[in-house]
């Protein structure tokens, strides 16, 4: 998998400095589960994706649901093991989780757009 760097464009802040793209069926289909636990700074970005689910997940994520612009469009964060998440009528595109806590203290999401910079 490809990875990338994400920056929330208006604060320019990192929200991971690397995050796997999964734009592969398979790779979407097993998302995390098929990975290590993320660290601090890593994420996943399911691309496309409009809903996720947390089935089999052991410990808490931070979700984030993208818009094809890259606009967030809903954010849920410490999304606990064995839960739906899907926004039905939002336009999702795309889905990035993140470790629980990542989202913390930053200014508010909703509405602001992100940037994916590619990783060497």
């Amino acid at each position: 998998m490809r990875a990338v760097r994400i920056i929330h464009e208006p604060s320019n802040w990192a929200l991971a400095r690397k995050a796997a793209v999964a734009e592969v069926f398979a790779c979407r289909a097993l998302g995390l589960l098929a990975l290590p636990r993320l660290k601090p700074g890593e994420g996943l970005w399911l691309l496309p994706c409009a809903s996720i689910h947390t089935l089999g997940m052991g410990y808490d994520l931070d979700v984030l649901l993208l818009g094809r612009d890259l606009r967030v469009l809903a954010a849920a964060q410490g999304l606990k093991p064995w839960r739906l998440l899907w926004r039905p009528g939002l336009g999702v595109h795309s889905v990035l989780e993140l470790p629980a806590g990542a989202l913390q203290g930053l200014p508010p999401l909703l509405g602001s757009c992100l940037r994916m910079e590619p990783l060497p």
